[in-house]
């Protein structure tokens, strides 16, 4: 079991499948305060359960929900951890739902009064309902699909509380290229940055009106299950 320190980034992913295809969503937390520093995987795996939780009414019946994996990317990295699930989704598209290569798309910004490429991110929602757009953009209207997923993030709020260990976490967008500035890099090293910003809590979230297309290459089974043996020193 890892030990978890301040700064430390994890990355979860809620795992599903769409019309035969794999696919994920994905979420960045830092850990803030530590109350119980040997509780990351189960911190981590109720993050991804409150989100599942979450998705499971604004997804088609057709999109399953597999797992929730997780682990921490930076400053060092641990293994996957992988929480099966199985949950499909609840709602009833009234004309269909997309394919799974039409998506609304969110994006994300970790400092509105300065976005570049590493303070926002994208997310690609799919599995919605035909019905939640017309001739290619999507329906803003209260109660729309599309409205629903938007306020998600601010139900969400940018912090997490693990509710067994204490332990607070920030969410929002994370930078490999910006945290590599902090430590040396290669033979002569790159230049050190040690104050680059690297981890933005989630400020401003954007859904865009055209409906777009996502192409995303996937594991075969992101979910399949695992098998550990600790090896003794002797």
């Amino acid at each position: 079991m890892s030990q978890l320190v301040v700064g430390d980034v994890m990355q979860v992913n809620n795992e599903f499948t769409f019309q035969g295809d794999a696919n994920l969503y994905s979420w960045y937390l830092q850990s803030t305060v530590i109350a119980e520093d040997f509780s990351m995987d189960e911190d981590m795996a109720e993050f991804g359960d409150q989100r599942e939780d979450a998705l499971v009414p604004l997804s088609a019946s057709l999109v399953t929900f597999a797992c929730i994996s997780s682990r921490r990317i930076w400053p060092q990295k641990s293994l996957p951890q992988v929480v099966a699930t199985g949950n499909s989704g609840s709602f009833t598209p009234t004309s269909g739902a997309l394919p799974g290569q039409n998506s609304l798309v969110v994006t994300l910004y970790g400092d509105v009064d300065n976005p570049t490429r590493h303070n926002r991110g994208r997310d690609f929602w799919t599995g919605l309902d035909a019905d939640s757009q017309a001739n290619g953009v999507w329906k803003f209207a209260p109660g729309d699909q599309a409205v629903l997923f938007a306020a998600m993030y601010a139900t969400m709020t940018s912090k997490f509380e693990a509710t067994q260990s204490g332990n607070e976490y920030r969410i929002g967008l994370f930078s490999m290229t910006q945290a590599n500035k902090t430590i040396p890099q290669g033979d002569p090293p790159v230049i050190v940055d040690p104050a680059a910003v690297y981890f933005w809590p989630l400020q401003k979230v954007r859904a865009r009106s055209l409906v777009r297309t996502q192409r995303r290459r996937a594991a075969q089974d992101p979910c399949e299950a695992i098998f550990d043996l600790d090896v003794p020193e002797s």
